[in-house]
């Protein structure tokens, strides 16, 4: 019985021993065992990732992209980027047009006459202690001299020319006043008795914005005083200006 048992064994190990062998030691067309474990290892990094760990990617990147768009220079300090501002803003430069009438001296022997021009201003915040501005214009007048007629030239037209500096007195959302001082050369084209020179200016210039709170446009009235030092000639301007 023994004997039997024994070889019934042998036969049964010898079988399975034969059915293992092509699969491992197999050098033909059955794969080795490495390369098995090597192709479940690539079959498992191909194998796509589930739903809710495809989703976590995106999501994170979006984050980081939302919180980048929060940051701005206004967290940080502006000391080194604020800029000093121009001793003088070309970009409130105004140019304006009057009209007036103008009073002689009585040594002029005229009677009140037209004038008309161009103006132009522009501020000036590079002078402290207030709101300065530059100012200068051109003037053309008419003057008719009550003297003898053998005379030659007793009327005709004058031409001037004017530069200075004004200063706020006064501002609100519907007009502003100025205080003017500067000076002024008149050329009177040859007529009798009158010498060519220079003046001193004082004026005030008072300006109505006519479209409120619109600072571009103004209407504008600026009587003025020209001295020089025996006669005078004091001009009344009513005219229109524009900030560019």
């Amino acid at each position: 019985m023994k004997a039997r048992r024994y070889g019934y064994s042998f036969f049964v190990t010898a079988a399975v021993a034969v059915s293992l062998a092509p699969n491992a030691f197999a050098d033909g067309n059955s794969p080795r065992l490495v390369d098995r474990v090597l192709s479940l290892e690539d079959s498992a990094a191909s194998t796509e990732l589930p739903v809710a760990l495809r989703d976590i990617s995106p999501d994170v990147e979006e984050i980081g992209l939302r919180e980048a768009s929060i940051i701005s220079l206004g967290e940080f300090p502006q000391g080194r980027l604020a800029t000093k501002p121009s001793f003088i803003d070309f970009s409130k430069w105004e140019i304006g047009a009057f009209v007036g009438v103008e009073v002689f001296s009585s040594d002029f022997k005229a009677d009140p006459d037209w004038i008309l021009g161009i103006n132009t201003r522009v501020p000036i915040p590079g002078i402290p202690l207030g709101e300065w501005g530059g100012w200068a214009q051109v003037t053309v007048g008419h003057v008719d001299r009550d003297i003898p007629f053998y005379y030659p030239k007793r009327s005709g037209t004058w031409y001037g020319g004017a530069i200075g500096a004004d200063y706020t007195l006064a501002t609100t959302e519907l007009v502003y006043l100025r205080a003017q001082g500067g000076v002024s050369y008149s050329q009177w084209n040859n007529i009798n008795s009158l010498d060519n020179g220079a003046a001193i200016i004082v004026g005030l210039d008072f300006g109505f914005y006519w479209i409120k709170q619109y600072t571009k446009a103004s209407l504008t009235i600026n009587p003025q005083l020209h001295f020089d030092g025996t006669n005078w000639v004091a001009l009344f301007n009513f005219g229109f200006s524009y900030d560019f």
